[in-house]
C-alpha cells in the first residue's frame, strides 16, 4: 500500500560534516542556501559527478525515481 504523504529519497547528500538521506525538496532549498557548489540543473544531471549519490529506486517505498521528469519540472 502507498503512502501519499510520503516524499521519495533521491539520494544521500555528502558534505563535510554528515552525510544524509535526501529529498527533492531538501536539495531544492539546498540549491538556494549560499555557498552552493552546484545548481540544481547539475544534480539532477546524470552526466555531473556531484556530492550526492542518486538512487534509481526509492529505498523505502521502492518506487521508481523519474530523474527525467524532475529535470522537465525545473527547467
Amino acid at each position: 500500500m502507498e503512502n501519499k504523504d510520503h516524499e521519495c529519497i533521491i539520494g544521500i547528500w555528502y558534505d563535510y560534516h554528515y552525510s544524509n538521506t535526501i529529498t527533492f525538496n531538501d536539495l531544492k532549498k539546498k540549491c538556494l542556501t549560499p555557498p552552493k557548489m552546484f545548481s540544481l540543473k547539475d544534480y539532477l544531471d546524470w552526466r555531473r559527478s556531484t556530492n550526492i549519490t542518486r538512487f534509481v529506486y526509492c529505498p523505502f517505498c521502492g518506487k521508481k525515481i523519474n530523474w527525467k521528469e524532475l529535470k522537465q519540472k525545473n527547467k
